[in-house]
């Protein structure tokens, strides 16, 4: 699966206004620093990883009675959209947060929006039994993407435990309170063919009824949701792993740290590498130079002197995908 598809591409423009859930048809529109219906559209958008050949989708959306997107608010009212997420692991883990990329919102009413955290129905193979949610952000919290996506994070009071027999789960963006205070928000996701369909779902207005966004399904599309999930382990061993793609990210050491962390991660291919740091706010505060990294066990030192007190997020980046876990500075 794809989760995070691109490298440094250029996004493709697309308004997807018209779309018919009963054909199936999707009427794409290309345009370019336009202003129609009220909506604004970016030109480019950059996202911070690479090596992949697959591009993003960008759009400005406004708030209208007609709109739609598949992957955010829509005239259909969709309440949720959400991704399964799968990690091989050593040991159970928590999802403690996620990441969140979404286009620049419109804010009218500055509503909020939050994330949720479900198993996988046996059945269905859509969002099951609700685990978990985080707090609520107001629309003008959310990161705004400039020439760079940026990611917007959401944290939860307790983690959410991930059993290694059960080792998939789903993360969903609630637009829910946005229909009634009209602010307009939409995710980012792969174009068509960069993804697989059949773990992006969305939750109807009816909110009962997930359906997957499937090539032979809804919207006749197989694409992904640009969410990622924060990981942490409850050990101060070094040893756990969670594993996705080539990555398989350790926990950090020590944690809480107070002038100097050490960062541990794997590669099981050679291949290049970054990290990023943010604080949990989403602002960026390091971003470490692409580096060539062979095959193995690999620690990066990071001086944290300058930090204060509090939760950080990082995120390691590799020409597959990437893995986002967190430290605490004492």
């Amino acid at each position: 699966m794809k989760l995070l598809c691109t490298g440094l591409a250029l996004l493709a423009v697309i308004s997807c206004f018209g779309q018919s859930r009963r054909s199936g048809e999707v009427t794409s529109e290309y345009i370019n620093k336009d202003v129609r219906h009220g909506r604004q559209a970016m030109e480019e958008v950059y996202y911070p990883t690479f090596g992949d050949e697959c591009t993003l989708e960008l759009i400005t959306v406004g708030a209208g009675d007609t709109w739609g997107r598949i992957s955010g608010m829509n005239g259909f009212g969709d309440l949720e959209k959400a991704q399964r997420l799968e990690f091989n692991a050593s040991d159970n883990f928590q999802v403690v947060g996620a990441l969140m990329f979404f286009e620049r919102p419109a804010i009218v009413g500055n509503g909020v929006v939050n994330v949720k955290v479900y198993t996988v129905d046996d059945d269905t193979k859509g969002p099951g039994v609700l685990r978990g949610f985080s707090d609520g952000l107001r629309m003008s919290e959310v990161a705004v993407p400039d020439s760079v996506a940026v990611p917007t994070i959401f944290t939860f009071e307790n983690g959410v435990e991930v059993n290694l027999d059960h080792p998939q789960f789903f993360v969903s963006c609630n637009f829910d309170n946005l229909y009634d205070s009209r602010d307009t928000l939409v995710l980012l996701q792969t174009v068509e063919g960069c993804g697989d369909g059949s773990n992006t779902w969305e939750l109807f207005a009816d909110g009962t009824t997930w359906t997957s966004i499937i090539a032979d399904g809804t919207w006749e599309m197989n694409a992904d949701f640009v969410i990622g999930a924060i990981v942490d382990f409850e050990t101060t061993s070094t040893e756990p792993f969670i594993t996705s793609g080539n990555l398989q990210v350790h926990p950090p050491f020590p944690n809480p740290a107070v002038e100097e962390v050490f960062l541990n991660y794997t590669l099981l291919e050679p291949g290049m590498t970054s990290i990023d740091l943010y604080d949990i706010s989403g602002q960026l505060l390091k971003r470490t130079e692409k580096q060539w990294n062979d095959a193995g066990r690999h620690q990066y030192r990071m001086d944290i002197q300058e930090l204060s007190s509090g939760s950080y997020v990082y995120r390691i980046v590799t020409e597959e995908g990437s893995l986002t876990s967190r430290f605490i500075v004492k």
